[in-house]
């Protein structure tokens, strides 16, 4: 287990780490995610797309951001860049698809059922997005896919701590005590938020978590 990055350039290490174990290990259907205020998303990719099997390309939600990233990002060597809904896919890349969102979750399950046997990586998934007017068919289509990605690195800031997964270990709350971290609980599933509420809560103590529990109420 290593520790809590204390730094951006220490968790983008850990997530590249965690990637190329993830798919030495066969997970080539896989999500990255970094719930960070103020993220400039565009900075993670550098680092995962050197930990994939090369060519690489990268598919945005639509061609406006797709063409703002080839500006911003410029001339990359064996990477393409293109929307998800109009781009023709190459056969031999490793995909990444940035912010993809409910509404398209159809394509992006044909996309990951014609890549099988390489990496197919979703970063900062927008699911929820648009979900509203999916419907019935939509929700259930989107439980059953992201039910069959494996989350390779998680990393997201809370109050009073943080919550992660670094493959392979497993999911880990950790607890903000006097500027530093430790970890107080591991999980080899998702944690919901009142496992992690429940696990913050317990290490404060009885009396913090009912005090935490009166200002709630009284909000």
């Amino acid at each position: 287990m290593s520790e809590l990055p204390r730094t951006f350039d220490e968790s983008l290490a850990q997530m590249t780490t965690a990637v190329q174990q993830g798919i030495h290990q066969g997970k080539y259907r896989a999500q990255v995610e970094f719930r960070t205020p103020g993220l400039e998303l565009l900075t993670v990719l550098g680092p995962l797309v050197s930990a994939l099997p090369a060519p690489v390309q990268i598919l945005f939600p639509d061609a406006g951001a797709a063409a703002l990233a080839s500006q911003q990002l410029g001339d990359w060597a064996g990477v393409t860049l293109c929307s998800i809904a109009r781009g023709s896919v190459e056969a031999s890349a490793s995909l990444i698809l940035v912010q993809t969102s409910a509404v398209e979750v159809d394509r992006a399950e044909r996309l990951a059922n014609e890549a099988k046997g390489k990496p197919f990586i979703f970063v900062n998934p927008q699911l929820d997005a648009g979900a509203v007017g999916i419907g019935l068919a939509g929700r259930q289509l989107r439980t059953r896919f992201l039910n069959t990605l494996e989350v390779l690195y998680f990393l997201e800031p809370l109050e009073g701590g943080a919550l992660r997964r670094a493959f392979p270990s497993n999911w880990e709350i950790w607890q903000e005590k006097a500027g530093d971290y430790a970890l107080v609980s591991e999980r080899g599933q998702r944690p919901s938020p009142e496992d992690i509420y429940t696990a913050l809560a317990r290490k404060e103590g009885f009396f913090a978590s009912l005090e935490k529990l009166f200002r709630a109420l009284g909000s």
